[in-house]
C-alpha cells in the first residue's frame, strides 16, 4: 500500500515495450534476396561447366535463405504485435 501511495515512479510494464520490428525485417529481407543471388549464381556456374565450388555456394545460399525467414517471421510477429498494442491503445484511449 505504502508503494501506491509513495512518490517513487513505478518500473514500466512490460505491455508498454515497443519492438523494433523494422530491423529484423530488413534483415530477413536481404539475407533472403542475398541468399537467392548467391543460389542462382551457383547455378549458373554450375550450367556453364566452372562448377567448382558450386556446392559451398549452394549451402551459403540456402542457409542464408532459411536465417532471413526466419528473420521475417519474427519480425512480422512483431510488426503485428506493434499494431495489436496500438489498436488496443487507441480503443481504450491511451494513446495521446
Amino acid at each position: 500500500m505504502s508503494d501506491e501511495t509513495g512518490g517513487a515512479p513505478k518500473a514500466a510494464s512490460t505491455k508498454q515495450v515497443v519492438h523494433s520490428s523494422a530491423s529484423s525485417l530488413t534483415i530477413g529481407l536481404c539475407l533472403v534476396l542475398g541468399g537467392g543471388v548467391i543460389v542462382f549464381l551457383a547455378r549458373v556456374l554450375v550450367s556453364t561447366g566452372t562448377g567448382a565450388g558450386s556446392s559451398l555456394f549452394l549451402f551459403i545460399g540456402g542457409a542464408a535463405i532459411v536465417v532471413g525467414v526466419v528473420q521475417l517471421v519474427i519480425g512480422v510477429y512483431q510488426l503485428a504485435d506493434n499494431i495489436d498494442r496500438t489498436a488496443k491503445a487507441v480503443i481504450n484511449g491511451q494513446l495521446r
